[in-house]
């Protein structure tokens, strides 16, 4: 990649250098703008739009006319008027409109097919009339260069690095929007299908080609202010997302998990100390499974009943299946259950396994009867309308306790995470593959994974599934020649 940052670039003001020149607070007072890798300061290319001349007036004519719905506009009234020209807070171009802080796509340089990503900090035009913007630039990790040689490397495919260098470039520069998160790094990146998006972790110092954390104290009050904004902004949009585990949360799991001092459960079978209230608590007698707890043999009958409609009495063979539930109704044929076939004998082969659920319930939440009763009525009612929960309780393939661990929506499944992961088809099964061959690993396992109309001609985003190489080619490209990445 070319030492100069950005393609579409005009040449920038004195007054931009105070953008490069302070990154950090401590001991960076007097630092240089920045200087590419031989210590030579950057030139910036002014590029031109449209180089195209007509010899005949009247196709002018309508080239002219084709070009006006391109054109860019400002939108609104100016924010400010300077020496470089008038300041706007939104501009209009290619039917779209885009304003102050808009994450956006830029076309590149050199022929190279990998858009720029940048922040738009400033709308300006000139006094000629044209459009320019100041980008404040993200690195990825090819562009992204250690300060002793190498580059940093991310963690995942969409990771950028946001950094405090900018540049003005013309407005015809921008493709479209695109969405950047900066996500803390004690989150938990959301899943790829949910967001598809970049994400942002780190700041790159492009002075001292160093990486540094959002918590870093060495930013200037501004530039902290900044970044604190963009972590809000991005976790109000995200919700919340789960904390990476640590080794001392892991530990602690595993403490709180040890119970000590269980006492016995005792399951007399002494007709007088129970009423039989019901048939569900009839058949908890006949197999000794009644507690000395009147409450927790409601919770027992509760559970009991739940899971009966899966189940067949003595006699009733012929019928086996025929009381589905709203989970086989919905089976259309496409995929097979395991389990759709399986039967279980009411009710010898429900009573182990909803004592052996209530009990480990009632182990875990014993000093919260709260808890414990809204966690029946929960399990109760999804055991009731969830076929495949509790064919694999009463089966044994799903244990007490990772039943009790399982979230609403698991529960509703009847699968874990782990296990709907799993079912979903991979990103190579739902990408488009290609012939095309990755530069990086050289294996032919490349899909395409967008299309952008940008009115400059298609570009395509390829992403290999060996090595998670991700690049931009042309239509010709993917259609006949191997790319590189």
């Amino acid at each position: 990649m070319m030492s100069c940052r950005r393609s579409a670039q005009v040449s920038s003001s004195d007054e931009e250098e105070d953008f490069v020149a302070e990154t950090r607070s401590q001991g960076q007072d007097s630092r240089r703008p920045e200087e590419t890798m031989d210590g030579k300061r950057k030139k910036r290319k002014k590029v031109s739009l449209y180089e195209e001349s007509y010899d005949d007036d009247e196709e002018g004519k309508k080239k002219k006319k084709d070009d006006t719905a391109d054109d860019v506009k400002p939108v609104g009234e100016p924010v400010k008027v300077t020496d470089k020209g008038t300041h706007y807070g939104q501009f209009e171009y290619g039917g779209n409109r885009y304003e102050l802080e808009d994450s956006v796509l830029l076309y590149p340089d050199d022929n190279s097919l990998e858009p720029y990503i940048a922040i738009i900090k400033d709308i300006t035009q000139k006094q000629d009339g044209s459009m320019t913007i100041l980008g404040q630039w993200f690195y990825c990790q090819e562009e992204a260069k250690k300060k002793d040689g190498g580059n940093w490397e991310t963690n995942d495919t969409r990771e950028l690095f946001y950094s405090f260098h900018r540049d003005e470039v013309p407005a015809e520069s921008v493709m479209r929007r695109c969405v950047v998160y900066f996500v803390p790094a004690h989150k938990k990146l959301p899943k790829r299908k949910d967001k598809p998006c970049f994400i942002v972790r780190k700041v790159y110092d492009t002075i001292e080609k160093k990486l540094w954390k959002f918590t870093d104290k060495d930013y200037e009050v501004s530039k902290q202010h900044e970044i604190d904004l963009f972590v809000e902004k991005s976790m109000s949009r995200l919700g919340d997302l789960p904390d990476l585990e640590t080794e001392e949360d892991v530990e602690k799991a595993k403490r709180s998990s040890q119970k000590v001092n269980i006492p016995p459960v005792d399951v007399r079978n002494d007709e007088d100390a129970f009423p039989i209230s019901s048939e569900y608590h009839s058949i908890l007698d006949k197999f000794y499974s009644l507690t000395d707890d009147s409450h927790r043999n409601k919770c027992l009958e509760k559970l009991l009943k739940a899971v009966q409609n899966i189940c067949f009495n003595a006699g009733d063979e012929t019928n086996v299946g025929s009381h589905g539930t709203h989970l086989e109704q919905a089976e259309n044929g496409s995929r097979e259950n395991p389990l759709k076939h399986e039967s279980f004998l009411w009710p010898d082969a429900a009573v182990s396994p909803v004592c052996a659920l209530e009990l480990a319930l009632y182990v875990s939440l014993a000093s919260d009867y709260s808890k414990y009763n809204q966690r029946i009525r929960t399990l109760a009612f999804n055991l009731k309308n969830t076929a495949l929960l509790a064919k694999r309780l009463l089966n044994g393939e799903l244990e007490p306790e990772k039943i009790l661990n399982m979230s609403p929506t698991e529960l509703k499944e009847g699968l874990t995470d782990e296990e709907t992961e799993k079912n979903d088809p991979d990103d190579g099964e739902r990408m488009q593959m290609t012939d095309v061959r990755c530069s990086r690993c050289s294996q032919i396992k490349v899909g395409l994974t967008g299309i952008f109309l940008a009115g400059h001609g298609d570009r395509y985003q390829l992403e290999c599934n060996a090595c998670g190489n991700s690049w931009y080619t042309s239509r010709d490209d993917v259609l006949t020649n191997p790319c590189e990445g």
